[in-house]
């Protein structure tokens, strides 16, 4: 029985849960009983990053909008945090990011702060979005691959 990749996006976000931390702090992860291949998905959309809070909450985003949508080349609805305060800890939570916004800067011409932030952290969406669909079309072939046999 082939899978199909909302199938298998459905079956990830099962093995994503919300955590709270000490400090009252809430944050996305994995459980502890997740598979290898939901495994594998999350440390490719990490790329070269270390494990990061806004990282995992940026591929559950993908993997819930996948699991609910016929149409997952161009999500159509992603957009960035509203809040400026959201903006900037995204932005001050690990020095790297400023690439994101440098690159934003250079793209388009934004007259407000507010419009920067948003369209930098919407590019680290998009790309977490991107690694993540495409790593479910490499486990989906996998799967099929493995159902022919």
């Amino acid at each position: 029985m082939e899978k199909s990749i909302q199938k298998l996006a459905q079956e990830a976000r099962k093995y994503f849960i919300q955590r709270e931390r000490d400090n009252g702090d809430i944050f996305i992860t994995c459980t502890n009983d997740r598979p290898q291949w939901v495994q594998d998905l999350v440390f490719a959309a990490h790329a070269d990053m270390m494990p990061d809070d806004y990282r995992y909450r940026f591929i559950f985003e993908a993997i819930d909008y996948i699991a609910d949508h016929d149409d997952v080349d161009y999500p159509d609805e992603m957009e960035a945090d509203i809040y400026t305060s959201d903006l900037t800890a995204w932005l001050h939570s690990r020095n790297d990011r400023v690439d994101y916004l440098t690159e934003a800067m250079n793209i388009c011409d934004f007259s407000k702060g507010f419009d920067l932030l948003s369209a930098a952290q919407l590019m680290e969406k998009t790309e977490v979005y991107h690694l993540v669909l495409r790593d479910l079309y490499m486990q989906l072939e996998s799967f099929n691959d493995d159902d022919d046999e």
